[in-house]
This record gives C-alpha cells, sequence and structure tokens, in this order.
C-alpha cells in the first residue's frame, strides 16, 4: 500500500506554482518587450507623419505632392519588415524560455518520479520481507506446538 503524504502533496503543489509564476514572467517580460516596441513605432510613425505632411504645402504641384509620398513607401516597407523581425525576435525568445522551463520541469518531474518508483520498490521488497517473516514467525509457532 503505497500514501502519499502532506509534504509530498505540498512539495508538488509548491513546484507547480514555481513553474506557473516562471512562465508567467517570461511571458509578462515579452509583453513589456511588445509594448515597448508598439510605443517606440507609434512614436516614429508619428513623427515621420508630421515630417511628411510638413512638407506637403511646399509642393507647388500635385505630382509634386503625389512624388513626395511614394517616396515614402520603400522607406515604410523597410520599417515595418524591421518591426515584424523585432516581433519576431521577441517571440522566439520567449517561446525558448518557456521551452527551457518545460524541459527543465519535465528533468525535475522523471527524476523525481524515478525516486519515487525506487521508494515504491523499496516499499514493495519491505512488505514483502515483512509478509515472509510474518508467516514464518506464524508457522514456527504451529510445528512446534
Amino acid at each position: 500500500m503505497s500514501s502519499i503524504t502532506p509534504k509530498q502533496i505540498f512539495a508538488a503543489q509548491k513546484a507547480g506554482v514555481e513553474v506557473t509564476f516562471a512562465v508567467l514572467n517570461e511571458v509578462l517580460g515579452s509583453i513589456g518587450k511588445l509594448v515597448e516596441l508598439n510605443v517606440q513605432a507609434a512614436k516614429s510613425m508619428l513623427a515621420e507623419n508630421q515630417e511628411v505632411l510638413s512638407m506637403a504645402p511646399s509642393a507647388k504641384r500635385p505630382q509634386q505632392l503625389f512624388l513626395q509620398q511614394v517616396s515614402q513607401i520603400k522607406p515604410a516597407i523597410e520599417k515595418a519588415q524591421s518591426y515584424w523581425r523585432n516581433v519576431h525576435g521577441i517571440l522566439s525568445s520567449t517561446l525558448t524560455g518557456v521551452t527551457a522551463l518545460a524541459e527543465t520541469r519535465l528533468k525535475q518531474r522523471q527524476a523525481g518520479s524515478r525516486g519515487t518508483a525506487e521508494l515504491a520498490g523499496e516499499a514493495t521488497e519491505t512488505d514483502e520481507s515483512a509478509a515472509v517473516s510474518s508467516s514464518v514467525s506464524t508457522a514456527v509457532p504451529a510445528v512446534l506446538a
């Protein structure tokens, strides 16, 4: 008969809470990085749009205004690509961190399972030897009687 002690339950719950908080810290750190990136991108976009709009009145003809707008397309595409590379980098680092936490927890659980299995094996051996010794102790008086 194997019984789980309150200490084992507490240890398992404590480990679960620690893992949960580690994952949450990793994710919240990444959310903070994404917010910072978005704020930076918004500020940059506002400054660039202000610059473009301030140049608009200087255009003498509609074609010049159109050329000013067209000249902004390539830099906008490059900035969008840079933004998404940064987002990808943040998400990749988050995934790497969470994966490392999961692997560490899995190794700890496997080591704990092995330890539990070894303890269960020792308990079974102890139970079997106790059963053998009790049967021997009850058999001995019967022979002597």
